[in-house]
């Protein structure tokens, strides 16, 4: 859609113009005045624009915005799935039926993110088996590797609606990357059949709902971000069981109760960030295990109890966020002995004491003078 608002008459230039609150999917050119995009959250906006002139003089205009359906969806918009076996996106298909597989779960994918209808008509998705791009190995954001599809990278694509349970079906999948669109709802649980996956990136959606629980059965899965979106309920303690893992972001999200023990137990992990959710209680001791960590982000949660001694002995850590939180008691003299340690954040806490002097040496002023505690 396309609307462009009236401009203000009289006032003192410059006149400046906002419009409140975001509808999803549009948004508005303040120099043009037009609200422009294609709204994907069915809901009634009350809208407020506004002019403000040179001397604060202001006027403002209500209206609402009104989205009831998706758009429709003709039978031409659609893959045509028969193409996986006949030829059509596949050369030689007959020698590689698990490619035609993966082909059939992609088209599915598409499909069903396109029947859902927030998808612009310029989307990526509907350039696949059209056009140039008429073979599987052509359509972008896909990796084909020794007749299977290893990579699914679709970042920052546009993407809008419901995750498709078809995602699934690609079990020789190794990469999944569908961060920062705008993808709604649950992870579905059939990932969980994803056998071969080592990175899950679904960062800054707005996907709800819990972390599912047959994730726990993927052995090769060393990488999840999850960081932005809506996400609730505890971290599970089935995550620690995942051998391979070594960067756990599930960060900006709302999840609460405390940080699980089982986080201590995959000796590879070097990036563990929970920032920014509602977890609270005491900072595991079953971390100090984590001799790879690099990056520890615990930042902005309610956790309690005494800053750790034994986070000294975290050789390899590089930055560690614990601020905004309860911890309590004097800051440990073992920070000295963290050799890599070049950012702390410590601010916002119920601390005593001051960093040791060998650790302001070998940083910048401006790293660490946010860590000022009362």
């Amino acid at each position: 859609m396309t609307l462009q608002l009236p401009a203000a008459r009289g006032g003192n230039e410059p006149i400046v113009y906002s419009l409140s609150p975001r509808v999803p999917g549009l948004r508005f050119d303040t120099a043009t005045r037009t609200l422009i995009g294609a709204p994907w959250r069915i809901g009634a906006y009350d809208m407020t624009y506004q002019a403000e002139d040179h001397e604060s003089e202001i006027d403002t205009l209500s209206f609402t915005v009104t989205v009831t359906v998706a758009a429709r969806i003709s039978p031409g918009e659609l893959l045509d799935v028969a193409g996986c076996a006949d030829g059509t996106f596949i050369d030689g298909a007959a020698a590689t039926p698990g490619l035609v597989g993966d082909c059939e779960a992609l088209v599915g994918f598409a499909n069903s993110l396109i029947r859902q209808g927030f998808l612009r008509k310029s989307n990526v998705l509907r350039t696949w088996g059209r056009g140039d791009a008429r073979k599987l190995e052509e359509w972008e954001g896909i990796t084909v590797i020794g007749g299977r599809v290893v990579r699914l990278e679709l970042y920052s694509r546009d993407l809008a609606g419901r995750i498709p349970a078809e995602l699934g079906r690609l079990d020789g999948l190794r990469v999944l990357q569908l961060g920062d669109n705008r993808l709604t709802g649950p992870i579905p649980p059939e990932f969980g059949n994803l056998a071969d996956i080592y990175l899950i990136y679904l960062a800054d959606n707005q996907l709800d709902g819990t972390i599912p629980r047959e994730l726990g059965k993927l052995g090769s899965l060393g990488q999840i971000v999850l960081s932005g979106n809506r996400l609730a309920g505890e971290i599970p303690e089935w995550l620690g069981q995942l051998a391979e893992l070594d960067n756990l972001q599930p960060a900006n999200n709302r999840f609460s109760g405390p940080i699980p023990s089982s986080l201590g137990q995959p000796r590879r992990m070097t990036n563990l960030n929970l920032r920014n959710n509602d977890l609270s209680g005491p900072i595991p001791a079953e971390l100090r295990q984590l001799r790879e960590l690099a990056e520890l982000g615990l930042g902005g949660n309610r956790l309690t109890g005494d800053l750790p001694s034994w986070l000294g002995d975290l050789a390899r850590l590089k930055s560690l966020d614990l601020g905004l939180n309860f911890l309590t008691g004097p800051l440990p003299a073992e920070f000295a002995a963290m050799p890599g340690l070049r950012f702390i954040e410590l601010i916002g806490n119920r601390l005593s004491g001051t960093l040791p002097w060998e650790y302001r040496e070998r940083t910048d002023e401006s790293t660490w003078a946010s860590t000022a505690t009362a």
